[in-house]
């Protein structure tokens, strides 16, 4: 029989964002962060308070945060963005793979090494192609 540890949680703060469809929630010591899908918007908090950047490419999860740098899965791919100096980079482009047009990223995850993301079709989303990067 295993024993169930509680969790301890309060509520620090609430954001009105306002997001379309708000996913691809990061939390962890360094930063937190979220991207609106439908917006191409990018919500992140800093010691100034929140920040929301508009991106070229339509994201879909943050796959990783480090400091002032995050790893986000995006319709063309995986690109970074610097938060101090508000850039973003595709870095990994699969459009050459599969079709960027008709299907945007889902969501993703960092295994290891690898990183998954998942495709969906832009208007029929039981059209699902995963992609192995």
């Amino acid at each position: 029989m295993s024993s169930l540890n509680s969790l301890n949680v309060s509520l620090e703060a609430v954001f009105e964002t306002r997001c379309q469809l708000g996913e691809g929630l990061f939390v962890n010591s360094e930063m937190q962060s979220w991207v609106d899908i439908n917006k191409n918007k990018l919500f992140f908090w800093s010691e100034e308070g929140l920040k929301i950047r508009s991106l070229k490419y339509k994201p879909s999860v943050i796959l990783s945060a480090k400091k002032d740098f995050l790893t986000i899965g995006c319709d063309k791919g995986i690109l970074t963005f610097d938060t101090n100096k508000n850039e973003e980079n595709l870095i990994l482009d699969v459009s050459e793979k599969h079709n960027t047009q008709d299907f945007r990223s889902n969501d993703g995850t960092i295994l290891g090494k690898n990183t998954l993301l998942s495709f969906m079709h832009r208007t029929d989303p039981k059209k699902i192609l995963d992609l192995f990067i």
